[in-house]
């Protein structure tokens, strides 16, 4: 168990307080006479009695069995008693609803179990007993079953008491502790670096990229490279050195530079990173090297067969570059299973795995001979105190005692950052040599002793929610938003009236990171991604006990779990769930998982989190309504298209996720769901909302507000959920009609607002434009605003809003199919404005900026997009000191781009395409564009050059001139420019440093000069000159190796004679001698 934890946890602390303040106690007394109110509050006497003794159990039970059990049977009676006064506390909440349907005038503001409460007990102060017996109609008497439940637990409670004198368990002064670790909790600074610098392994990585890109001519289609070492060692560190390096660089359309300047080469078309872990299920691992390889999550499947197939032709053809993290399995039928179709791919393909054990590294190498295996030797005392110093800061006194901290450390990467983050956490020097002399250090574990200790110095709040992430397999990759709003189900996450239980949530996983117990993993797509490594896991696991079970086969003791993970490789349950009626927890995650019996879950009377996924249950039950302790319900049902009615009696629900239930058309009334905070709309948005979503006063996630057409949802309804953060999409503004409904909505109250997107669909153009521009005004949202986006609004005037100076937020703004707007408001006023968007406005024309008073005109602004405005014929606002990025497409009428120097110091990227009438100018005579990296010209078929002013491309990458007929002349100076490509320019004066040279559609061009000039080229690709006849009289450039031709018959004949050596490898491709 969290033996650790208080058992007094934030959740059952709550309830306490509740059930003993005035109103909890009339309830009590309503509901079960009164005796109730004083047997519960010698519970809480008994428990705080006992809290004291927990440091000492401890610290016992690894050497004392009988503390052991003393300690599981504790844990067991705090979570019963947890559940009885959730039932209470729920019977209260359901007693408010059912008054409040009679009684309009009974609904109160609180929806808190304790609001609930006084409420209860001002009726009854006021009315006497008449309203006692009134509200004793809507309340179930205590029945003989939550009698012998009380009974039994103050039999065992005292039970439990009369124990401690036998164990000889001291007292600790546990008020004094908590105090001083919530205080290092609040000076703790938060850590938000979570990859650092790697010590003591450069050698070591140099010597496997040696390994990984040598010409091994012995070896047959992929090699196998092993690591071994020992847990914590740093094997994973050192395979993610190596898997990141440059040299590892696999082309995925954009183009990777070096330290250096110059272009990285692609040694591998294809790499993936997976985490295999103590379970090998050829599958699932299949399966994420697929995702891996195309850097996505999109491929499943239900069988191994068809897996393999789609790996095979992933991997077909192409020299790839695998890492297998973590393998622990010793069965080669797995491995060769496994290796099938690595055997398709080209030569000179590698995988590299880390494993603990050298037998399984010999049994997975392709070669029997091969002693290409990396033996991981622990790192030396200098590189083990980097690591500490990293994860601990510079602390003097720390420094004092580095040679017994690094003799603990004992070369052990996990151990440094573990124990830096321990003693970081503790402020105090004389509790740090505490520490240091601990007698934990020398006991035999199969756990780090640095570890133990890092758990066993956690306050109480946090050793319970570290254990909760046990129920997460090893190797399992979850958000951070993900573990909070599980944590908050759990009741682990107090709420004060200046913090909510998100943000405390949120600190708590920090404080985590900042332990070095959660860190980023090796590959992953996204950025708020964390993962434990296996060793902490087994720590978490410790402190959990059998609280906490990963599902892989059938278990017959399931008698203490609360919290259930059912692995991916489990195909079915059966009655399993029949045995965990006391279940708080059930994340089943696999899609094409039989569940054979899922109507015993309405069992699961407690349970608190439920994630069910399944690709092939078409209904959810109604009895899913009886679950009234549910606060987390997480439905990954694709072919479900209605939620059931019940569900509004999950009146203790927080959270409810339905993102992946894409054929969900309706969801019903949820009005009565007045806790809830979070919803996680369908990724297919449904046609209307659920009705009484405006009475859900506590709803934070909101995620789509979709407007419907007739008596549908009205945007009024968004008045009352002023708690609302982050994003907010509202679809279908074409059905807002009235000025007053969209005054309403009250947007400008809700302050927690980050984005907003406002969506208006075809319609027929029935509102006047007055009308529009009054809605739109209307929808004014907070000024604490930072993206806004608005798509499809008819109207000929944006709102004032938009540019009004109070929104000194407003970072991006996009305006997207506004068609009828014809000017701007004063965009150059916000001061924080970094990108702005404009697509498809027709409408828009000369004066679409308005003129700055002063050059601060958009201070700060990064990134300018304007695409398909036919009739815009201005010029860029004339003071862009930040600009970075710019782009012009679909402007025909625009007719002057002008560049000045204030607008150019910082510009990367220039992109025009799709402007027939524009000229290219230069405010200066010489205008210096140092930090251009991408120059593209498409389709502006009256630019006949980019003016001689332009020079001194000192960064650029890429330049692409296509569809430019008229175009005669481009002359860059020769700086470092490492990939070149140019569509089309006649004469070119180029960089002699460029290595590939693109030529496509000119019709006239007959020779190129000089190109013997351009020492660095490599390759050459001439296309559609069909009057190109010659390379000039100097010959080709040293390096070239290959010219394409395509749609150039003379040159082509002429190549196909040559009498110096060119061969014609295949068609229209020659190779150089």
């Amino acid at each position: 168990m969290a033996v650790g934890e208080t058992i007094l946890s934030a959740f059952l602390e709550v309830l306490f307080e509740q059930m003993l303040s005035s109103g909890g106690r009339q309830f009590l007394k309503l509901i079960g006479g009164v005796d109730l109110p004083k047997t519960i509050k010698k519970w809480k006497i008994q428990f705080t009695r006992l809290e004291a003794l927990l440091d000492d159990a401890e610290l016992q039970q690894f050497h004392s069995k009988p503390v052991k059990l003393w300690l599981n049977d504790l844990q067991d009676l705090a979570y019963d008693i947890e559940d009885l006064l959730d039932h209470f506390a729920t019977e209260a909440l359901g007693y408010q609803l059912k008054k409040a349907e009679e009684d309009e005038a009974y609904a109160v503001i609180d929806h808190s179990n304790a609001g609930i409460l006084d409420r209860m007990a001002q009726t009854i102060c006021v009315s006497g007993s008449r309203a006692a017996d009134s509200l004793s109609t809507f309340l179930k008497p205590v029945d003989q079953r939550i009698q012998d439940k009380i009974d039994d637990i103050t039999e065992r409670l005292q039970d439990i008491q009369d124990q401690t004198q036998s164990l000889s368990l001291t007292a600790a002064h546990m008020m004094q502790q908590q105090t001083l670790q919530t205080e290092t909790l609040r000076s703790q600074r938060e850590s938000t670096s979570l990859v650092g610098q790697v010590f003591g392994r450069d050698d070591m990585k140099e010597e496997i990229i040696t390994m990984l890109l040598k010409d091994d001519q012995n070896a047959v289609g992929y090699v196998v490279i092993p690591i071994v070492g020992t847990g914590g060692i740093g094997k994973t560190t050192l395979a993610q050195y190596v898997y990141n390096d440059e040299q590892m660089y696999v082309y995925r359309g954009e183009q990777l530079y070096a330290h250096n300047g110059e272009q990285q080469k692609s040694n591998f078309d294809s790499k993936a990173w997976v985490c295999v872990s103590d379970v090998f299920d050829v599958k699932r691992v299949t399966i994420d090297i697929i995702n891996s390889a195309t850097r996505s999550n999109d491929f499943n499947c239900s069988n191994l067969d068809q897996a393999q197939l789609k790996l095979q032709e992933v991997l077909k053809g192409k020299k790839f570059f695998i890492v297998l993290d973590d393998i622990w399995s010793e069965e080669y039928g797995d491995w060769d299973k496994l290796q099938e179709p690595f055997r398709h791919g080209a030569k000179g393909s590698r995988v590299i795995l880390t494993t603990r054990t050298k037998s399984i590294a010999m049994m997975m190498v392709t070669n029997p001979t091969q002693r290409d295996i990396i033996k991981l030797e622990r790192l030396s005392n200098v590189d083990s105190w980097l690591i500490f110093q990293q994860h601990a800061n510079e602390d003097s006194d720390l420094a004092e005692m580095r040679d017994n901290i690094v003799e603990k450390i004992n070369g052990l990467a996990l151990a440094a950052k573990a124990l830096g983050g321990l003693l970081k956490s503790i402020p105090d020097k004389s509790q740090r040599r505490k520490i240091l002399e601990s007698n934990i250090w020398a006991e035999k574990s199969s756990v780090l002793p640095v570890l133990r200790l890092s758990y066993h110095h956690m306050p109480s709040h946090l050793k319970r929610v570290f254990a909760y992430c046990s129920v997460f397999p090893k190797d399992y990759v979850f958000e951070e938003t993900e573990l909070v709003l599980l944590w908050m189900a759990q009741g682990f996450l107090p709420e004060t009236q200046n913090e909510r239980m998100e943000d405390m949530g949120h600190k708590y996983f920090n404080d985590l990171v900042s332990r070095s117990l959660f860190e980023k993993p090796p590959s992953s797509v996204k950025d708020d991604t964390f993962i434990m490594h296996d060793l902490i896991h087994d720590v978490a696991q410790l402190a959990a006990g059998d609280v906490c079970y990963i599902m892989d086969s059938k278990r017959d003791d399931l008698e203490r779990v609360r919290h259930l993970f059912v692995n991916r490789h489990v195909h079915t349950l059966g009655d399993d769930l029949e045995r965990v009626p006391q279940l708080r927890s059930f994340l089943c995650r696999n899609n094409y998982l039989r569940v054979d019996n899922l109507d015993t879950i309405q069992s699961m009377h407690y349970i608190r989190a439920l994630y069910l996924a399944s690709n092939i249950i078409k209904v959810v039950p109604e009895y899913i309504g009886d679950l009234k302790h549910l606060c987390y319900l997480i439905l990954n049902f694709r072919n479900i298209q209605v939620l059931p009615h019940s569900i509004n009696n999950l009146w203790n629900l927080q959270t409810l996720g339905l993102n992946f239930c894409l054929n969900l058309e309706k969801v019903p009334y949820i009005g009565s769901l007045e806790k809830l905070r979070h919803i996680y709309s369908p990724l297919r948005p449904t046609k209307d909302m659920p009705l009484g979503i405006g009475r859900l006063t506590n709803l934070q996630t909101l995620g789509e507000f979709v407007l419907a057409p007739g008596g549908g949802s009205r945007v009024r309804e968004l008045g009352m959920l002023n708690h609302l953060r982050g994003s907010l999409c509202l679809l279908g503004l074409e059905n807002v009609t009235e000025v007053a409904d969209a005054e309403e909505a009250q947007l400008h109250k809700k302050e927690g607002l980050d984005e907003l997107y406002m969506n208006w669909g075809t319609c027929v153009d029935e509102v006047g434009d007055m009308t529009k521009r009054d809605v739109i005004e209307k929808l004014q949202p907070h000024t604490s605003i930072k993206k806004c986006k608005l798509e499809g609004y008819m109207g000929t005037t944006l709102p004032s809003w938009l540019g009004d100076t109070s929104f000194s937020n407003m970072v991006d703004i996009t305006l997207w199919e506004c068609q009828k707007c014809e000017c701007l408001p004063p965009l150059g006023q916000l001061p924080s404005l970094k990108g702005f968007w404009i697509q498809d406005m027709d409408g828009i024309k000369e004066k679409w900026v308005h003129p700055p008073v002063d050059n601060k005109a958009f201070p700060i602004l990064e990134e300018l997009h304007i695409n398909e405005c036919p009739s815009l014929q201005g010029n860029l606002p004339p003071h862009l000191p930040s600009l970075r990025e710019l782009e012009i497409i679909e402007c025909r009428q625009l007719q002057n781009l002008e560049l000045k120097s204030s607008s150019s110091t910082c510009l990367e990227k220039l992109h025009v395409e799709g402007c027939d009438s524009i000229v290219f100018t230069c405010e200066q005579q010489s205008l210096l564009l140092p930090a251009l990296k991408y120059l593209r010209f498409v389709d502006c078929k009256n630019m006949e050059r980019l003016p001689a002013q332009l020079y001194n491309f000192t960064s650029l990458q890429r330049l692409d001139i296509e569809e430019c007929p008229k175009i005669h002349c481009l002359a860059i100076s020769p700086h470092s420019v490492d990939s070149v490509e140019c569509i089309p320019c006649p004469y070119l004066s180029l960089p002699s440093s460029l290595s590939q040279l693109y030529i496509q559609g000119l019709q006239n061009l007959r020779t190129i000069f000089f190109l013997s000039n351009f020492t660095s080229l490599v390759e050459l690709s001439i296309e559609d000159c069909p009057k190109f006849e010659s390379f000039g009289d100097n010959g080709y450039p040293p390096r070239l190796c290959v010219i394409s031709i395509k749609q150039c018959n003379i040159i082509e004949q002429k190549l196909r004679s040559d009498p110096n050596g060119i061969i014609e490898t295949e068609n229209g491709k020659f190779s150089l001698p």
